[in-house]
């Protein structure tokens, strides 16, 4: 999944650096799920359950790939 590669790399480079801890922590817990789920989330639209994960989802979603 190429596309949600691309995302997630955009995203790590520019804000991780910037997150709390407890935020980092999520990324972290999030690419432990499956492509597919990931992929929904970030990329398909779908809202995952755990509100902090919809927050860090959300960031992702906002993140500039250009």
């Amino acid at each position: 999944m190429l596309e949600l590669d691309v995302l997630l790399e955009a995203f790590l480079d520019q804000h991780y650096s910037d997150m709390p801890p407890r935020m980092q922590r999520h990324f972290i817990q999030l690419l432990e799920f499956p492509d597919p789920i990931i992929h929904a989330w970030c990329v398909g639209g779908e809202k995952p359950d755990d509100e902090e994960f919809a927050e860090l989802v959300a960031s992702i979603r906002a993140t500039s790939v250009a």
